[in-house]
């Protein structure tokens, strides 16, 4: 089973770099996607979490997504007040950059959090 909703987009005040583009919608399809074929752990190793403009988008498979972060990419995971979850990402050419997304309620931010900091310890472990 995939980890997979609904998600707002909370837009920063700083200049931070983010990784959605400028023009993303505030309201988001985010997935936690298998990439590798073979049983158990296996497909996990390369999973990335992929945003999309809508569920729709998504399910339509032809589109492609506003972004997809390799979890190897992933450098923190942070439970935020007011639903939150706050992810430190490293690009290509090791700059930090920051993306926090916020849910529709505190149970479900703490669950996303909980199960992508989980899966990228997993990832790294491997």
């Amino acid at each position: 089973a995939r980890l997979q909703g609904p998600a707002g987009r909370r837009r920063r005040t700083s200049t931070a770099a983010t990784v959605l583009p400028q023009n993303a919608p505030d309201r988001l399809h985010v997935e936690l996607v298998p990439r590798r074929q073979g049983f158990g752990l296996e497909p996990w190793l390369g999973a990335e979490l992929v945003l999309w403009e809508s569920e729709k988008v998504a399910a339509s498979g032809s589109v492609v997504p506003l972004c997809s972060i390799s979890l190897t990419k992933i450098a923190q995971v942070q439970h935020r007040p007011e639903n939150c979850v706050r992810l430190r990402i490293y690009s290509e050419n090791k700059e930090a950059r920051h993306e926090s997304l916020t849910f529709a309620s505190d149970s479900e931010a703490k669950s996303w959090c909980e199960a992508l900091t989980e899966s990228v310890e997993l990832v790294r472990q491997a």
